[in-house]
């Protein structure tokens, strides 16, 4: 499965934005035992610069 990750997903873990962090991580946690895909767009790369 592919899932396409918001900027604020991201954000959530780099700022560590209770409560949402423990299900932002849970997305790398998955993508980790290769059960899904993790993909985010280039505006979320600029977005987060």
């Amino acid at each position: 499965m592919k899932v396409l990750l918001d900027t604020n997903v991201i954000l959530d873990i780099a700022l560590d934005r209770k409560p949402f962090v423990e299900y932002a991580t849970l997305f790398f946690k998955i993508a980790r035992q290769r059960m899904i895909s993790l993909f985010m767009t280039a505006t979320t790369v600029t977005d987060l610069y």
